[in-house]
């Protein structure tokens, strides 16, 4: 066999080999429910999800209605827990956002989902 075709037959295995791992690859996802509160002087709230990975290390932003911005945001501890210290001036609606998150690598990988809380009225 030329070294060509050596060459050629080696590429193509190892590209043979690539794709039969990401086609073995499985995409796994899960709800995710952010929750919101006002206890002065910060908003708690938590992530939910039947898979425990989507609640910790999730990074949650408070964000008010009007003007539409971001005004704090916290990760998640082990129980999906977060809060953020504010104090707002006058009566603003505010809500928590969760965004989407994937991990894993070839396999399985766990996609979850971003959520976004109710709106609620805080002095």
């Amino acid at each position: 066999m030329s070294t060509k075709r050596l060459i050629t037959a080696i590429a193509s295995a190892v590209l043979l080999g690539t794709t039969a791992v990401a086609l073995a690859t499985v995409v796994v996802h899960h709800d995710s429910r952010v929750t919101i509160t006002k206890t002065m002087p910060y908003f708690a709230g938590k992530v939910h999800s039947p898979e425990p990975a989507c609640q910790s290390g999730r990074r949650v932003t408070l964000n008010a209605v009007e003007p539409g911005e971001s005004v704090g945001s916290d990760q998640t501890n082990a129980d999906g827990e977060w809060r953020i210290n504010f104090q707002g001036e006058g009566v603003v609606h505010y809500f928590a956002k969760v965004k989407r998150r994937s991990d894993g690598t070839a396999g399985t990988i766990h996609v979850c989902k971003s959520d976004r809380s109710p709106v609620i009225a805080a002095p």
